[in-house]
């Protein structure tokens, strides 16, 4: 993949979104919950994230070719200090159905996540959760457009 540079807006309420979701999950904030820094492509493909019956991703989405340098699409982890092709903060759809997965529900709240593969005429759910299914999620939530962070906070059943 080449080297691009994106202009990534942080998503600080996502903490808040996560922590809310866990904790009406039955989660265990301290050792079930990974936020921030930690969240990088090595700790995510290192993980042995087959433990976990559901997994939440709050994080910026992206369509493929929607930016140069992406053909398909992907989720955007924490940047690392030094970016190697390896562990370039990019986890594409390719890397996503590589993962070992045995989760019961897999959320992604970033933007775009239901969208296509990227071939032309290809149906929508044939990219990034087309990738999660492969990998052993069994069912998946989604989005079909973008979606402000922010409000996902704001919900009265997140307090």
């Amino acid at each position: 993949m080449a080297t691009t540079t994106l202009d990534v807006t942080p998503l600080p309420e996502t903490r808040e979104e996560v922590e809310a979701i866990g904790k009406l999950l039955g989660a265990n904030l301290q050792s079930d919950i990974i936020l921030g820094q930690a969240v990088s492509k090595a700790n995510v493909e290192s993980s042995p994230l087959e433990r976990f019956k559901i997994i939440n991703f709050a994080t910026h989405g992206v369509l493929a070719n929607e930016v140069s340098g992406f053909a398909e699409p992907a989720v955007l982890l924490a940047a690392p200090t030094e970016i190697k092709s390896a562990n370039d903060g990019v986890l594409t759809s390719t890397e996503i159905a590589q993962l070992k997965l045995d989760a019961d529900l897999v959320i992604l709240s970033a933007c775009n996540t239901a969208g296509s593969d990227g071939t032309p005429r290809a149906e929508g759910l044939s990219g990034l959760a087309n990738s999660f299914f492969y990998s052993g999620a069994k069912s998946i939530v989604v989005t079909q457009w973008e979606i402000p962070s922010k409000p996902a906070v704001e919900k009265k059943w997140l307090k």
